[in-house]
């Protein structure tokens, strides 16, 4: 996808995946693999997508994934192990599992808002 000159999306099949194959003059020694499927498996993002509603998941085997949603214009970045940053139209939200680190080593850092509170959790 969008594939030129140093940029471009590159997912590898992994052993077992079921991919869609191209096979020139059907011989298996050219073949192409055009994509993967999801075969008999359920899609990871099981949401409504319609074309007004377009939402697009990309997931990686071990729980990692970007969530672009075009009908709550939002984006979410998920690294499966319960730490979120979701982007939406109203609010940013960062959810970490862990410790949380902000830092600017060597340069300023500034908070700008009509209110700042802190709350222990």
């Amino acid at each position: 996808m969008g594939a030129g000159v140093g940029k471009g999306l590159v997912v590898a099949p992994a052993p077992e995946d079921t991919v869609l194959v191209l096979l020139p003059a059907t011989d298996p020694a050219q073949a192409i693999i055009l994509g993967g499927l999801y075969g008999r498996e359920q899609t990871p993002d099981k949401s409504v997508n319609t074309p007004r509603d377009s939402r697009y998941t990309f997931r990686s085997a071990d729980g990692q994934q970007i969530v672009l949603d075009g009908g709550s214009r939002t984006i979410s970045f998920t690294n499966g192990h319960g730490s979120t940053v979701e982007i939406g139209p109203e609010k940013l939200r960062i959810t970490s599992a862990t410790d949380l680190v902000l830092e600017a080593p060597g340069k300023a850092m500034k908070i700008r808002a009509k209110t700042v509170d802190f709350e222990e959790a």
